[in-house]
């Protein structure tokens, strides 16, 4: 407890820097829900396909070895330019509903955003927990003092 009471103005600041985190998080989770999920589209489309690419780039760096890993990289990429073709297929027939989702996480950002009281709920939890934890020390203490060898096995409480 008294280290406790020492690191108070620790503890005080990280929670209040959390606080200010989770508000700049809404923020910009706001700002730029709609720009991430297409970046993310994109992003998936050219690592597949550049993944592709340097595993054919690899296959014919070591085809003068002859050894297994060239036929492998060759098998890796076509793998991966078969998985970018179907993806874009996938994007290019599924385009309204893409847009569909896409408006249902700007939605959801834009609730999360006007809903403040959403990052107390970790603080609460927090709270409750201590609270928790503190009667477990407890109870932990009281078996303790009733031991007759004063040897006490700890055991630790399950956590769902």
């Amino acid at each position: 407890m008294l280290s406790i009471y020492e690191t108070r103005w620790v503890i005080a600041i990280c929670i209040a820097t959390s606080l200010l985190i989770a508000f700049m998080y809404l923020k910009l989770m706001d700002c730029f829900a709609v720009p991430l999920a297409y970046i993310t589209i994109l992003v998936i489309q050219v690592a597949l396909v550049l993944m592709g690419y340097y595993a054919y780039a690899y296959s014919k760096s070591s085809s003068n070895s002859g050894s297994s890993s060239s036929e492998w990289s060759m098998w890796i990429a076509a793998t991966c330019w078969i998985f970018a073709g179907l993806f874009y297929l996938m994007i290019a027939c599924n385009w309204k509903s893409l847009r569909i989702s896409i408006a249902v996480v700007e939605t959801a950002a834009e609730f999360f955003s006007d809903t403040k009281r959403i990052v107390l709920i970790p603080l609460i939890y927090f709270g409750v927990w201590v609270g928790v934890f503190i009667a477990w020390i407890y109870g932990v203490a009281g078996v303790a003092s009733i031991s007759d060898t004063g040897v006490v096995a700890i055991s630790i409480p399950p956590t769902f």
